[in-house]
């Protein structure tokens, strides 16, 4: 029999569970996304998964899926929550990527949505640094969440968290 891992991804107020399996894919995983989540749109957001000791992992490739299911056989863990972080702000960004009708359409072999995905993870993968120093703009990732964002200290106060 084969060892699955229950999925506990969570969206804004929202959870859904599925199994991972060994012949699950990020491809996979991305289309269910779309689907379940309303208003979630493929290339517009980051998933982290949290283990013990680990909390912010991030789950970008198939061998980010591979590393984290062996992590949890390891561990003797049967569940993972992954946590499903908008990065557009889905009413409002309007890339060119496969929404969740083409997503369906996907799935019955007239899109390649599997293709236009594995492109812009080989793209991102040329991106990352090879240093392992971490960017100024990480900070950021806790104080910077929506686009329209309001700050208390109005444009001063953001001026000034861009500037260290």
């Amino acid at each position: 029999m084969e060892v699955c891992v229950i999925a506990k991804c969570t969206y804004k107020s929202e959870t859904i569970m599925f199994s991972v399996s060994s012949e699950s894919s990020m491809v996979d995983i991305l289309k269910t996304l779309c689907l379940r989540f309303r208003g979630l749109q493929l290339g517009c957001f980051t998933l982290r998964y949290s283990v013990p000791s680990y909390p912010s992992c991030f789950l970008e490739t198939d061998s980010d899926l591979d590393l984290m299911r062996t992590f949890l056989l390891i561990s003797n863990e049967k569940t993972v929550d992954i946590l499903v972080k908008d990065l557009c702000g889905s009413s409002e960004y309007s890339g060119d990527f496969c929404v969740n009708k083409e997503l369906i359409a996907c799935e019955n072999g007239e899109s390649s949505c599997s293709s236009t995905v594995e492109d812009r993870n080989e793209f991102l993968g040329r991106l990352k640094r090879a240093s392992a120093k971490p960017l100024l703009s990480n900070e950021w990732e806790t104080y910077i969440h929506h686009v329209g964002q309001k700050f208390d200290g109005g444009a001063e106060e953001f001026r000034l968290k861009l500037c260290k």
